[in-house]
């Protein structure tokens, strides 16, 4: 439990925590993870904290589920400084990176479907590198054709698979900062008898919304795992009938 308190208090910290400033307005009301108590609560000393009133249960659950934390706007006063600078470089080679990334996808796809319609003209089968081989992923050995139609449609699962995972991650992770600042206030401000019944369920939704994420990645890295040992074996018995040798 404590182990657990610490990490909310770190993500906490790190849900603020930006290695560089942005340089543009930043309109909190679209940031599903920026919150005026968290951020506060997570830059006091222990001596701070400590001070902080502890309230009577009717004020504190009123204050925990009526009020709603006002967001608010963060502006950049000048962008005329080295700072800015250097992260607009920074910017540029990370924006590289993803373009570089995104279009991996497509690339690939096209190039799969060039491969169908060359192996309409003409099919083939698979040859054994070894009378003992056993195949392991492709499910028909004796058409190449069928072959890059299982390919494409692991592909395509496995593609599906990423993007209803992501928008499941996403809408799971908006819930963690109204999970993190309910324990925060449940630890600094509640009665010993509030945080027993309070915190362990705040700290359990946490603790499901975290492991069902990993689930979710796990899903999409497995799917995608699966094509990849498909491609290696495709690749690796194209190969071996390309130049009649054994793998």
């Amino acid at each position: 439990m404590l182990m657990l308190i610490i990490t909310i208090l770190c993500f906490g910290s790190a849900l603020n925590f930006q290695s560089t400033e942005n340089i543009f307005p930043v309109s909190l009301v679209n940031d599903p993870f920026y919150d005026p108590y968290v951020d506060k609560i997570v830059h006091l000393d222990r001596s701070a904290l400590l001070a902080i009133p502890r309230m009577d249960d009717e004020t504190f659950l009123h204050s925990l589920y009526v009020q709603s934390p006002v967001r608010t706007y963060r502006m950049i006063e000048s962008t005329s400084n080295d700072k800015s600078d250097d992260q607009m470089i920074e910017q540029t080679q990370i924006d590289k990176q993803w373009e570089t990334l995104v279009v991996s996808g497509p690339l690939s796809i096209n190039y799969l479907g060039g491969l169908l319609v060359l192996s309409s003209h003409k099919d083939f089968g698979f040859a054994r590198p070894t009378p003992e081989f056993i195949y392991q992923y492709i499910r028909y050995p004796n058409s190449f054709r069928a072959t890059l139609t299982q390919l494409s449609g692991e592909m395509y699962d496995a593609f599906l698979t990423a993007h209803t995972s992501m928008d499941q991650i996403q809408m799971l992770t908006q819930q963690i900062p109204n999970n993190i600042r309910t324990t925060l206030k449940v630890i600094t401000q509640a009665s010993p008898r509030l945080i027993q019944s309070i915190l362990p369920v705040s700290l359990t939704n946490i603790e499901r919304i975290i492991n069902d994420c990993v689930r979710l990645t796990n899903n999409s890295a497995n799917r995608f795992g699966l094509v990849m040992n498909l491609l290696q074996e495709i690749i690796e018995l194209t190969q071996n009938l390309i130049h009649g040798t054994i793998i």
